[in-house]
């Protein structure tokens, strides 16, 4: 029923858009919200968003769980409510009885089969590939925000992987979410409660832990921005814990699953209570809090934070309170969003009633009300009161008769007699109690003067000498008069140096890269350390924040005198300092850097000999002779793109240093030499490696082309070609024989024949504007594609002429089968600076139109609003040929290789991997027998390519075949149900055909003979044009997106051989002067010689 119903929404928005292509799945998303009309719509709709989540999450256990929950409710409200069903659920004709089986697709030629395609989709969206792309300019922020920092290369190579889910998550939010007041109705020991969030547009930004910056646009335009695929800014700033927030962003959803709970009390939780956050929603079975904090009279969302470690643990221990309903509050109307239905029977009739009538705020203010008859009515205890008492105790102590103190301090002295008998007279309790009552003035003299005191001689303190004080620096919250806590301290340090190290860092590349006035100076402090009751541990420590990577407890910054002292102390610095530090280590043993790109196989062997391994044995970091690919020459090291905090610990711990940051420090300045020391060891022998093997295999490659040459005979007649251009035959035909004619002229006319009365034809329909005519002719002319030849001849054209869609280039060819270039008049003239020739007769394309609806007196017909109504019809256009212009020569574009390099192949290898990695699809190879190249698992989502005998065309066409597979044929493509598996063949065997043909690749051994076998009826046709749509699109978003890559790599590959080129020239540089200098010594040497021996004056 949801695939139906999508395929009727489907068909609806390409009527509504005036397209006849094939909808991708963000334009789906983005334009279905407009048709929702009815409950049962959004029921719909709400699944559609689910899958393609689930399909995006880190975890999508909760995700599933709500579509099975959907799955079977929507058919419960079509039986309540046939009406609605009725009038969206158009049946549609479906021939198709077969499914692609949950099982591993393999790549070889596809299945032969004899009977007629079934029916596959022609509406919906089968691409699953993101469309939100970010970029940036890389622009210097001016502002700075806590906790984030500068984008870095590999931060937008981190947003782009997870581009897909951002984007679906900002749709998500900005149609569900945004502008709208959530009610949570929870259950409270007994007793309903209500938790209202207000979710603008500009908090989805501050939850996604990414900070775009460009003139003009706020956080809300920034959301638009994203949901709708628009990524590119001057500037960004991007959360120090980004990786956490983009892993939990796709499940920012489920705060509306009523099996979440509201944690309404984090005061225990020191982490959450520090930030000022009151209350939660924790998801069910996902480790993610969205907290809320209040700004005046609202409550909103104010961060997404990833469970984990300690801070996991103490929520663990809340008290979790039940949802019983979620409802939204939107320009005036409530609506119920879900409820609890373990608890909540009346469907949450009575709970919508209660928030409609507003009867939750009369209670509160009911509750208000009382609270204040009853402090009216009794006598008020100030704050400023008891504080004086608290002052008279601290310093004199208790009166011995309270009797004679002034009257206006009875009330006061009776609590705190209250308070001394329940803490035992113990003070600081008292205090305590007293600040958690609101009888304690946090601003008088008393309180500040015990507060001194109490940090004086219980805590370890610190006492700040001086601070530097800088524009664009951090700044401490603390006087220089004052005694801090060294918990405080150390905890508002380590947090500053923290987001402050990255902005300095940035800095310092900057002059390195020539632009000094980008400096920022880290800030420099001066502070002694106490013990409890006052005595000195160190004096005049000095503290750069913004370019530390130590704590204060490292030896070296304390000179004589250690805190290992002072055990205690270390124990205190050691639990703040640890998670910074573990975070900031965790970066700098980033080692995605270290991968190299080998150009040859027998070079990699070579190279792979010679490699230092098991030099990083004892490490987070392994480098084996197991992490290479020496098929197509790739090595990297082994593991992970990062280091994991949780790893690194382990790490620590394993050595026998968990609770040692010096060591921890040593260690990882020990494990970043041995990585730059192995790096620069690989490159040494890749250099070393590279001379030997081009110098060694350059006469055997043009000694081994030469005898290729020798031994070609294209026609495999038994004659080598070179023999057969000295007798004046043909090469390329076996029929030729000396002296005879060449064959084919005559079956070369009758096509020609053919081809000019099917041309004929489609102008006399273009003529009399009949356009279903012309679209019956072309559907017609599919049947020609049930021969193989036909059928690659027009996946080639489909290669050249890529931008335009498969209806329109079936039209074109129709018209002029040897189009190379197609342009309308006026892009002729500006963008290419040609004109049509003289005389030349246009061709048409079709192009979607649009024109006002009108009545039978011939008047524009008003809608509601009063505007005119439109429709959108597609009408012909004219464009021209390259061949049909002149003017301006057109700029070359790239040739097709006719013989790709290794270096070529490799790089197409690296593309497809690196859209793998998108894809969030895994690459490995195995060993395979028969005729097998490889296969797609959809269970695991995993592409296999086999490892014996393949050379590298083979290993990329088959890399190719099954990313079509993957893209296409995924476990979330709703069509897999309709697809048998000859026709998920077809499609990613003719993907690969026209991928390959635009990059140069053979493609010969490609062959369809088995469409001739197949029936040349109206439903067989209809299908081939349907794979057609879906072919050419699927072709056309490879490309481009490979071009990408390959363009990437390009520019990289440049750069590394104009360093390399950079390095050689100044070496001989030096190496010239050097000569230059001892030539001078000799012939200055020389006269010298000669004067001595007088044949000089």
């Amino acid at each position: 029923m949801h695939s139906k119903w999508e395929d009727e929404l489907a068909e609806k928005i390409r009527e509504d858009l005036g397209i006849n292509y094939e909808l991708q799945a963000w334009q789906f998303e983005k334009e279905m919200s407009r048709f929702i009309t009815t409950d049962l719509d959004k029921l719909f709709a709400k699944r559609t968003r689910l899958e393609r989540d689930a399909y995006f999450a880190d975890s999508a256990t909760s995700i599933r769980k709500e579509i099975d929950r959907l799955d079977a409710q929507i058919p419960e409200y079509i039986e309540k409510a046939p009406e609605q069903s009725q009038e969206r659920l158009i049946d549609r004709t479906s021939g198709g009885t077969g499914s692609l089986q949950l099982e591993a697709e393999g790549s070889p030629t596809p299945v032969l089969e004899t009977s007629t395609f079934e029916q596959t989709v022609t509406s919906h969206p089968t691409s699953s590939y993101p469309y939100l792309h970010f970029s940036t300019n890389y622009d210097k922020v001016q502002r700075r925000v806590g906790n984030y920092h500068p984008i870095t290369p590999a931060d937008l190579r981190r947003l782009n992987q997870y581009a897909p889910s951002i984007q679906s998550t900002a749709s998500w939010y900005l149609s569900e979410m945004a502008d709208s007041k959530i009610s949570f109705v929870y259950a409270d020991h007994g007793e309903e409660n209500v938790l209202q969030v207000t979710f603008q547009k500009d908090n989805f930004i501050h939850l996604s832990g990414i900070r775009p910056f460009e003139e003009g646009k706020g956080a809300a335009n920034f959301l638009d921005d994203i949901a709708n695929g628009q990524g590119h800014y001057d500037g960004m700033l991007i959360s120090n814990a980004i990786k956490d927030k983009l892993q939990v962003l796709p499940m920012l959803r489920d705060i509306l699953d009523p099996h979440s709970f509201v944690l309404d009390d984090l005061s225990s939780v020191e982490k959450l209570h520090n930030l000022n956050m009151g209350e939660a929603i924790k998801a069910k079975d996902e480790d993610f809090l969205l907290l809320f904090k209040d700004i005046g009279d609202e409550k909103i969302p104010a961060s997404l934070m990833k469970l984990k470690g300690e801070l996991a643990t103490n929520v663990k221990s809340l008290d979790e309170k039940i949802i019983l309903g979620v409802y939204r509050e939107r320009d005036g109307h409530i609506e119920q969003l879900s409820i609890n239905e373990e608890y909540v029977k009346d469907k949450g009739a009575e709970m919508l009633s209660v928030l409609k009538n507003k009867q939750f705020e009369e209670v509160s203010k009911e509750i208000e009300q009382t609270t204040l008859e009853n402090t009216l009515n009794s006598p008020l205890l100030d704050s400023a009161t008891f504080t004086q008492v608290l002052d008279t105790v601290y310093n004199l102590g208790v009166p011995a008769d309270i009797s004679k103190t002034p009257e206006e301090f009875h009330q006061a002295w009776n609590q705190y007699l209250d308070y001394a008998k329940q803490h035992n007279d113990k003070f600081d309790q008292i205090v305590a109690a007293a600040g958690e009552d609101h009888l304690l003035d946090t601003n008088s003299d008393f309180y500040k003067e015990w507060k001194q005191d109490h940090i004086y001689k219980e805590n370890y303190h610190v006492r700040l000498q001086w601070a530097e004080e800088r524009p664009d620096g951090p700044k401490l919250p603390f006087k220089e008069t004052e005694l801090i806590s060294y918990q405080d301290f150390a905890r508002e340090l380590y947090k500053a140096n923290q987001s402050f190290y990255p902005l300095h860092q940035e800095g310092l590349k900057q002059v390195t890269g020539g632009h000094p006035e980008a400096y920022i100076s880290p800030t420099k402090i001066q502070f002694s350390i106490y013990a409890p009751d006052g005595e000195l541990i160190q004096d005049g420590i000095r503290y750069d924040i913004g370019d530390e990577i130590n704590p204060i407890a490292h030896k070296e910054r304390l000179g004589t005198r250690e805190m290992r002292e002072y055990p205690e102390l270390m124990k205190i610095d050691g639990a703040i300092f640890t998670p910074y530090h573990l975070e900031r280590l965790t970066s700098e043993l980033d080692i995605s850097q270290f991968s190299y790109a080998l150009e040859d196989t027998l070079y990699a062997d070579q190279l792979l000999s010679q490699l230092p391994f098991g030099d990083l044995e004892n490490s987070p970091i392994g480098f084996t002779d197991s992490s290479h690919d020496a098929r197509l020459g790739f090595i990297s090291f082994d593991g992970m793109d990062s280091v994991e905090a949780e790893n690194l610990s382990a790490w620590f711990d394993k050595l026998g240093v968990k609770d040692s940051p010096m060591d921890q420090v040593a260690l990882v300045e020990k494990w970043q030499k041995e990585i730059k020391g192995l790096s620069e060891k690989v490159e040494q022998t890749i250099s070393t490696v590279r001379g030997e093997f081009e110098k060694s295999q350059e006469e055997e490659i043009k000694l081994e082309e030469h005898k290729q040459e020798l031994k070609a005979d294209a026609d495999a007649d038994g004659v080598s070609d070179e023999e057969e251009l000295l007798q004046g035959t043909n090469p390329y035909d076996f029929r030729s024989k000396p002296g005879s004619k060449p064959e084919g002229e005559e079956s070369l006319q009758a096509d020609e024949v053919v081809l000019a009365a099917g041309s004929l034809a489609v102008a006399d329909f273009i003529q009399n504007k009949n356009m279903a005519g012309l679209s019956r002719h072309l559907k017609e002319g599919i049947k020609e594609f049930l021969d193989s030849d036909k059928y690659k001849d027009y996946l080639t054209k489909m290669s050249q002429l890529n931008n335009y869609s498969n209806r329109n280039l079936r039209l074109i060819l129709a018209q002029n089968p040897e189009a190379r270039q197609v342009a309308s008049f006026k892009q002729w003239k500006e963008n290419f600076g040609r004109y049509v020739k003289k005389g030349e007769k246009a061709l048409r394309i079709f192009k979607p139109m649009t024109k006002i609806k009108k009545d039978e007196n011939n008047q524009p017909i008003l809608d509601k609003n009063g505007k005119p109504e439109t429709v959108t019809f597609f009408g012909l256009v004219p464009v021209f040929d390259v061949s049909q212009t002149e003017g301006k020569e057109m700029p070359k574009a790239a040739e097709v290789k006719e013989q790709l390099t290794d270096l070529d192949y490799a790089n197409l290898y690296r593309a497809l991997m690196a859209i793998a990695k998108e894809n969030d699809v895994s690459v490995r190879f195995e060993e395979m027998e028969n005729n097998k190249h490889g296969y797609y698992s959809v269970p695991e989502n995993q592409i296999v390519l086999r490892s014996n005998e393949m050379n590298k065309a083979q290993i990329i066409k088959t890399f190719l075949h099954e990313m079509a597979h993957a893209e296409l044929h995924h476990a979330d493509n709703p069509q897999k149900e309709n697809l048998t598996r000859s026709t998920a063949e077809l499609q990613a065997e003719s993907v690969a055909y026209v991928v390959s043909s635009y990059y140069g690749i053979d493609t010969s051994e490609y062959s369809f003979n088995y469409l001739s076998g197949w029936s040349a009826n109206k439903e067989t046709l209809a299908d081939l044009e349907a794979q057609l749509d879906i072919v050419q699109q699927e072709a056309k978003s490879l490309m481009v997106r490979m071009d990408q890559a390959l363009e990437q790599l390009r520019l990289s590959q440049e750069k590394q051989t104009k360093r390399s080129f950079e390095q050689k020239l100044e070496k001989f540089k030096d190496q010239s002067k050097q000569a230059v200098e001892e030539h001078k010594q000799e012939l200055k040497a020389d006269a010298q010689s000669k004067k001595e021996k007088g044949f000089s004056k």
